[in-house]
């Protein structure tokens, strides 16, 4: 097939950047999405994957100006837009079978079905307060819908809040701190809705033996914040999952 990529960029006297963006991509089905075989989620639903399957193509377009104000502070923003077309959305089929209590039998299988459209704002700023320290916030908020799906079944949009905050401080010479915040709004499909996530993370990084070798400590979800509430509704049936990650620590040494 045929992917290309374009990418015009102008520099203007102040040297601030424009540049345009297009590019075209292909996402093939994995193995388990094309595996035919079947497994018994429960007596009402059965997990099958799809032979049939074909690769979905994504056009992506973007606009980005980049524009440093002095020496310390930078912004980046980027209109985008992402169509999919003919993507690979897991549905649900009635097999015409019943359960011994009489409910109906469903499989739940990946299929080509709708277009997947994403439009949405991009805002990089990064702030050099020092030497020493450093602030970076990222804002990307953007709507996203489903259609064209068959008889409009898993037709859907959405409005989506992404950001992410870091600072950055090196001390002694040697010594590197940084703590990070990642925000994600609610996000409902036709089936599902995903509760907002948050969490923090905190880094710490020595250089040893002349920069030569690092030694760095990484703490994640400090606060025990990122929690993952999920509510599905399907065939009548609504699903309650709750997902809660304990903090993780890494020690690690390079040289």
């Amino acid at each position: 097939d045929f992917f290309p990529t374009a990418n015009l960029g102008y520099t203007f006297k102040d040297e601030s950047l424009l540049t345009l963006y297009y590019s075209r991509s292909i996402t093939r089905p994995g193995v388990a999405q094309l595996n035919p075989f079947i497994s018994f989620a429960d007596e009402r639903f059965i997990v099958m994957g799809n032979p049939y399957l074909k690769p979905y193509y994504t056009d992506y377009f973007v606009t980005e100006y980049f524009k440093k104000f002095g020496a310390k502070v930078s912004l980046n923003t980027a209109l985008f837009a992402s169509m999919d077309d003919d993507q690979i959305l897991t549905v649900l089929e009635n097999t015409g079978n019943q359960t011994e209590d009489g409910f109906d039998i469903y499989t739940r299988k990946p299929v080509n079905n709708g277009d997947l459209n994403q439009y949405g704002i991009e805002m990089d700023l990064v702030y050099n307060a020092s030497n020493a320290l450093r602030f970076r916030a990222l804002l990307s908020p953007y709507y996203f819908e489903i259609i064209n799906t068959t008889n409009g079944a898993y037709d859907t949009d959405d409005f989506v809040l992404y950001g992410n905050a870091i600072a950055d401080y090196k001390f002694l010479e040697t010594w590197k701190f940084q703590i990070n915040y990642t925000y994600q709004s609610p996000k409902t499909t036709g089936l599902t809705e995903l509760k907002a996530i948050q969490f923090v993370n905190l880094a710490l990084s020595k250089d040893l033996f002349k920069s030569k070798a690092t030694l760095s400590f990484t703490a994640k979800d400090i606060f025990s914040s990122r929690e993952i509430y999920y509510e599905s509704m399907e065939a009548g049936i609504q699903t309650n999952s709750y997902a809660f990650f304990e903090p993780q620590y890494l020690l690690s040494f390079s040289y």
